[in-house]
């Protein structure tokens, strides 16, 4: 019978643990993509990307444009909409000292087989 009670405690505990292993993991898990931005500047705020604004309001008062005009802006930048505005003030992925997926995937192999 004292078996039985003590079973029913350890899984209790058991559970208690687990759960709040799991809670703590999913705060961790919310808080670390804003750790992926650490060099940003909080009183610089964001960035104001007024000319990516004003394209896509003239795109989107427009006639749909046709294939050789959507190729053509396509080609000037990010994509057909914004085209090259603004490209300055965007954050691109050489300028933020992250390694990638693939990087860290590799360091990790090639760790695995020394």
């Amino acid at each position: 019978m004292k078996l039985t009670g003590l079973k029913k405690i350890f899984q209790t505990s058991v559970r208690f643990i687990v759960t709040a292993f799991i809670c703590g993991l999913l705060v961790f898990s919310s808080v670390l993509p804003a750790q992926a931005a650490a060099d940003s500047n909080p009183r610089k705020g964001e960035a104001n990307l007024n000319s990516i604004q004003k394209e896509t309001d003239d795109v989107a008062k427009s006639n749909p444009r046709n294939m050789e005009e959507t190729m053509q802006k396509a080609k000037e930048g990010t994509n057909e909409v914004q085209g090259a505005a603004d490209t300055e003030e965007m954050v691109q992925p050489g300028e933020t000292g992250a390694e990638s997926v693939e990087d860290k995937a590799n360091n990790f192999l090639q760790n695995l087989t020394k």
